[in-house]
């Protein structure tokens, strides 16, 4: 790779870690990181989901998850349910009233500071 593309990756890697702190200073206020708001956006977005389905459209491990969904819980974010009498580690996941309220305040954080986030990126030509 030539030595410029090298820099433009590393000034692109600083411009997204700048964005990415700013998301999560958003979140933050709810005591939550954007990576766990995602999690929230997703409970909102769909009914019921399972850890494992979490898992997958995160990309990462059942632990990570976890992790996350028991803070989520903590918080009086989701309600973890069990409605398989056959089979009582089967686990749905719903958002609660609490949950649907702070996902709808970040989500207007998130819409304000979007339009200058947005404005920040800079496109960047590509050269082969």
């Amino acid at each position: 790779m030539a030595k410029n593309n090298i820099e433009l990756l590393i000034k692109w890697y600083g411009e997204v870690q700048q964005i990415i702190n700013s998301l999560d200073l958003i979140t933050a206020d709810y005591g939550l990181s954007f990576t766990t708001f995602r999690i929230l956006d997703q409970l909102y977005q769909n009914a019921s989901l399972t850890p494992g389905d979490l898992s997958n459209s995160e990309r990462t491990s059942h632990p990570a998850v976890s992790r996350k969904l028991n803070l989520l819980q903590a918080k009086g974010y989701l309600r973890k349910r069990r409605d398989d009498p056959h089979d009582q580690r089967l686990v749905k996941l719903e958002i609660t009233t609490k949950g649907k309220e702070t996902y709808l305040a970040i989500k207007e954080s998130l819409d304000a500071k979007s339009t200058e986030i947005f404005s920040g990126i800079k496109k960047v030509e590509h050269r082969a």
